[in-house]
């Protein structure tokens, strides 16, 4: 269904107007309807019941331009490996969609690989809230996978995967460092995602970057700030904190 729609609205989508400059999409909703069968337990009857939805569709240009670049890399790596002999194992699900087999050697599926392509950057959304826009759509959307990065925060970069504690007490004090902790990785990503920094830097990215500034403070001197190179400075900058002095 979703593909169909986008091959079917993808010139309607893609008009100036639907442009969202927040979002840095276009969006656009377009309303249908579709029939669902019910049964009367008691009865045995059926009673066909048309329901309306909500079809909301994206396309990301950027989106687009990465994944399109990422599609040709995969090929040509599964080109070489296949000239080279050396196929990798977890590479043969990739090896049988997007080639066939051919004398000459690696012939890629032209059909599967431009279906892919056209799908790039494209995101397909279904809602039955008559009141909400498609760029509504995906903000709100937007928000859920905040809320699924941050339980990944709490479980691997927070390392709360298992409390690893023995008493109550312990836990509570080390609910709270996390708690702290996850507001603090929630709003650098936010300050990440709001200056632009992505793909270029990632937190993990951002994290090793800053770990080797040091401050150190001696009684009756100035504090002394080591290591603190102008990429560093720059990447305060981008994130709207002062750099440590």
């Amino acid at each position: 269904m979703a593909n169909a729609a986008v091959e079917e609205r993808a010139a309607e989508v893609k008009r100036w107007a639907n442009w969202d400059k927040d979002l840095g999409v276009y969006a656009a909703r377009f309303d249908f309807r579709w029939e669902r069968t019910a049964k009367d337990p008691g009865a045995g009857a059926k009673t066909v019941e048309t329901k309306r939805a909500h079809l909301h569709i994206f396309h990301d240009p950027e989106r687009a331009v990465g994944q399109a670049h990422r599609l040709t890399e995969t090929l040509a790596e599964l080109h070489a490996e296949s000239v080279s002999g050396k196929r990798r194992q977890d590479h043969e699900s990739l090896h049988k969609r997007h080639s066939a087999e051919a004398k000459a050697g690696w012939e890629g599926r032209e059909d599967v690989i431009d279906a892919e392509r056209s799908r790039a950057g494209w995101q397909v959304l279904i809602s039955n809230d008559a009141k909400l826009s498609a760029s509504s759509a995906l903000a709100l959307y937007r928000s859920k996978d905040q809320i699924e990065k941050a339980f990944g925060d709490i479980k691997d970069r927070l390392d709360f995967r298992t409390p690893k504690v023995h008493s109550h007490q312990t836990l509570s004090g080390k609910l709270l460092a996390v708690f702290a902790a996850l507001i603090l990785t929630s709003e650098l990503r936010r300050r990440i995602g709001a200056a632009g920094l992505r793909p270029a830097w990632t937190m993990r990215g951002i994290l090793d970057e800053l770990e080797s500034v040091e401050r150190h403070e001696h009684d009756g001197r100035e504090p002394v700030v080591c290591c603190l190179t102008k990429e560093q400075r720059d990447l305060y900058r981008d994130l709207g904190a002062k750099p440590p002095a």
